[in-house]
């Protein structure tokens, strides 16, 4: 079951960008966690073992999700020349603080109310922490991170384009044998000779 959940996720992470391009970055955690919500609670209420490993493939939709979503979150909203501290601060260091937070509570609530009823808990946790992160984030399909939506800037370096004689133009293409011969390197493959 666990390989099946790594190629769908794999699956998922192939569209993951475009469709977080398409929602924004905030409705795809807000989504992120409308899945998490699901499979938390399912998780309380199947009863049967093999319900519990099928609905645990949940996660393959949820995991690209989160992870492309993070990411176009933090490079659209902070400064670029900070996002990977952004990232590891508010990401990496949060989580690793909300396991440990949670675990020890969790794990007592595993043996003093049982599976199901801390799964419950758990699902009113995560709902609690999604309305006040959607409160606090800011939107951002306004907001674009560098590169994104920018016209391809197709101007030769200044040392290529001393290579290029005057009456060349810039086409897509693969550069023709004349131009190989008159010493233009296969590097650059825009550029043919009339």
């Amino acid at each position: 079951m666990v390989t099946i959940q790594i190629f769908c996720e794999a699956a998922v992470m192939l569209v993951a960008p475009w469709f977080i391009n398409k929602i924004g970055a905030k409705r795809g955690l807000q989504m992120f966690a409308a899945i998490l919500v699901v499979r938390v609670l399912g998780s309380a209420l199947v009863t049967t073992t093999e319900a519990l490993i099928a609905w645990r493939l949940l996660a393959a939709i949820e995991m690209p999700l989160m992870l492309v979503s993070v990411m176009k979150y933090i490079t659209r909203v902070f400064d670029v020349r900070i996002s990977a501290t952004a990232y590891m601060l508010g990401f990496g260091v949060a989580k690793s603080l909300g396991v440990a937070a949670f675990s020890l509570p969790f794990g007592a609530a595993y043996d003093s109310i049982g599976f199901a009823n801390t799964y419950l808990v758990m699902t009113g946790v995560i709902v609690t922490v999604t309305v006040i992160a959607s409160f606090l984030m800011r939107d951002d399909r306004s907001l674009r991170a560098p590169g994104e939506d920018e016209e391809l800037d197709l101007d030769l370096d200044p040392a290529v384009a001393a290579l290029v004689p005057a009456d060349s133009t810039v086409t897509a293409g693969i550069v023709d044998r004349d131009a190989l011969e008159n010493g233009f390197d296969r590097r650059y493959s825009l550029v043919r000779a009339r």
